[in-house]
């Protein structure tokens, strides 16, 4: 009975980061970007070099205030045609 408790403790304790995890990702999305997903749009942030593979290029992006990091996700969605 003990392990079933257990188990049930872990998936909720999962379920809930995963669901935390979610709401600070459409947050940041939200904000187009701007600042941390984990400690807030003022915060310094820095992006290192892109990285382009089939319509997709992605960044790892560093808080300077709380030393998280990530990878920004960028898709190609049009094109924007240049004047000659």
């Amino acid at each position: 009975m003990v392990e079933t408790t257990k188990s049930v403790d872990i998936e909720v304790s999962d379920a809930s980061a995963l669901i935390k995890t979610a709401i600070r990702e459409k947050r940041y999305l939200e904000r187009h970007g701007e600042g941390c997903p984990h400690c807030g749009p003022k915060a310094d942030i820095d992006g290192g070099p892109l990285t382009v593979d089939s319509g997709e290029c992605s960044q790892l992006i560093t808080c300077m205030e709380c030393a998280e990091s990530w990878y920004d996700i960028y898709k190609l969605t049009g094109i924007e045609e240049q004047a000659t």
